[in-house]
């Protein structure tokens, strides 16, 4: 383009065109704005071809980060072997002097069959395995070989209901699920009663962000229920799946549980139950089902972690919630610079998300934890993650 405006401007000269003539001007002005283009382009030109070189340097330094990834942590990485191990060791150079790693090196090991977690325990392959069942509790419980920790998975679990299909399109319809579900029953036939019944997405590790009082906004009333049924147009019910990740049988005992409460209020419940890959992407990237078990997790400490999702255009909703009351409420969030503030209003996010029946919310499900009595120091971290930093050997 730069030797078209050149050969442009050339032809005005050599044609000797009267530049103070309206048709000059014209003409001139055209050349000019001809130049700067070419010299526009040009520089984009080489702008593309810098982003080029950067993202073939960046696509060569990912891919050694993928084998040799670095961070800024107590522990560095050594070696990983796919679905079988994570290997770690302590990081000397750590920035954080005070936080150092007690132990030298640990290896995360992914362990396929859950019915041989207690016996790898015991041989001894296994120092310590997080989420442990009510059996797998049990079977440790009398070994002095270990210590079990209890405590909260930090994560939200609920019947995640797709607001944007029928009937589940009606508040009514899914207050009516909510009146309908027995909470504890839940706990007690999964867990054996552990774990902590909430009542919107937040769970009590937020501390200031929860609210705890939500956890009663549906007492199960099955004769409310009906009654919400039928002024939504139910009267006899409906057929309702429930779709489940197979790789998470404490999401599948609670589907089976739910199956049966809803029953009383004639929803015919069926279980989906899809590979993990599968429900990643035609539940939660294509939200093609109707509702859906599973355990909803915060990535960092503030309420935002676990409400932004909800907002009418992100692409985490996969549950389809809108509410112009809500969306408004996190843009004054975003907007507001006072820390009081910004926790009352996250929490009358949550309170709406509650009223709206938007989940049928369940629990923070119960973590119990088995460490070998080597090993002690062991501490739940507020998020879904295992803190090894604290862990030392006593033995």
């Amino acid at each position: 383009m730069k030797e078209k405006a050149a050969y442009l401007r050339g032809l005005i000269e050599g044609l000797g065109i009267d530049e103070t003539t309206k048709e000059g001007k014209v003409i001139k002005a055209m050349s000019e704005l001809l130049g700067e283009l070419a010299e526009a382009v040009d520089g984009i030109d080489e702008d593309v071809t810098r982003a080029y070189d950067q993202i073939n340097d960046l696509s060569d330094e990912l891919e050694d980060l993928e084998a040799d990834p670095v961070g800024t942590g107590p522990f560095h990485y050594v070696s990983r072997s796919p679905q079988e191990n994570i290997v770690l060791e302590k990081f000397s150079d750590y920035w954080d002097t005070e936080n150092q790693a007690y132990l030298d090196k640990v290896t995360f090991r992914i362990v396929k069959d859950s019915n041989a977690v207690v016996t790898n325990l015991k041989s001894g392959t296994l120092d310590m395995y997080a989420r442990l069942s009510s059996t797998q509790t049990a079977q440790l419980a009398e070994d002095s070989d270990f210590t079990i920790y209890d405590g909260g998975m930090n994560l939200v679990q609920a019947l995640y209901l797709n607001n944007a299909v029928e009937p589940l399109n009606n508040v009514k319809v899914r207050q009516a699920l909510c009146y309908a579900a027995n909470r504890q029953e839940v706990l007690d036939m999964i867990a054996d009663g552990k774990g902590t019944i909430i009542g919107s997405s937040m769970f009590p590790a937020f501390g200031k962000y929860y609210v705890p009082e939500l956890s009663e906004r549906y007492n199960q009333d099955i004769e409310k229920a009906k009654e919400l049924l039928k002024e939504a147009g139910y009267p006899d019910g409906f057929e309702l799946t429930i779709t489940v990740p197979n790789n998470y049988q404490q999401h599948i005992d609670t589907a089976q549980v739910l199956v049966e409460q809803l029953k009383a209020i004639g929803v015919t419940a069926k279980i989906q139950q899809v590979e993990w890959d599968s429900w990643l992407s035609d539940v939660y990237a294509d939200r093609k089902f109707q509702s859906t078990v599973v355990g909803v997790d915060a990535a960092y400490l503030t309420g935002r972690a676990l409400l932004e999702r909800f907002t009418s255009t992100s692409s985490k909703n996969f549950i389809n919630y809108s509410n112009e009351e809500y969306d408004k409420l996190y843009q004054q969030v975003k907007t507001s610079t006072d820390e009081e503030e910004q926790v009352e209003l996250y929490k009358k996010m949550e309170t709406l998300l509650c009223d709206d029946a938007a989940n049928l919310y369940i629990e923070d499900m119960a973590c119990e934890v088995a460490l070998r009595s080597d090993f002690a120091g062991y501490r739940f971290y507020p998020l879904y993650v295992q803190d090894m930093t604290k862990i030392y050997k006593v033995k």
